[in-house]
């Protein structure tokens, strides 16, 4: 079975990908680069998050709440500009809850290790925290996980 990035990966496609980095300036190269290396540190902090119990009710309702998984079914149309002010699509409100402080840290260092520049690597994280909780979201309904049972997703993915 396909760990959960994979699976999250497989929804960015090239039409996607090509429209991401469109959007942001850089080569699709880059651009699937930067999305290789950003996955998985967002999906390690949701992990990290959800190991404390307070993360963990906190993340769960966010996900029953916000993101029922429809982002996933239309990308190109939410990344083509059609976001609307919804939680669901609020890439800059995700990544301050998941990375708080540390966020303009982790994109020096996300810019430095892909090569693109910063304010790209900001960007695309902002585009990418939508569509990890989308799927966080549409995975939890299906397989009908509560707060422990989506602790216990993220944990396995994060070992």
């Amino acid at each position: 079975m396909p760990s959960v990035m994979e699976q999250i990966l497989s929804h960015i496609d090239e039409n996607t990908l090509h429209q991401m980095s469109d959007q942001l300036g850089e080569s699709p190269q880059a651009t699937g680069n930067g999305i290789a290396a950003a996955v998985p540190l967002i999906l390690q902090a949701l992990a990290r998050n959800a190991g404390d119990p307070n993360g963990r009710e906190s993340l769960y309702s966010a996900l029953s709440n916000d993101h029922d998984g429809s982002v996933l079914d239309n990308l190109l149309s939410v990344l083509g500009g059609g976001m609307t002010q919804d939680r669901s699509t609020d890439g800059a409100g995700i990544l301050g809850h998941v990375f708080g402080n540390s966020q303009s840290g982790l994109m020096s260092a996300l810019s430095r290790a892909t090569g693109m520049n910063s304010s790209s690597m900001g960007q695309l994280l902002t585009m990418l925290a939508p569509i990890v909780m989308s799927f966080l979201g549409r995975q939890s309904q299906r397989q009908g996980l509560d707060a422990d049972g989506l602790a216990s997703l993220l944990g396995q993915e994060r070992s």
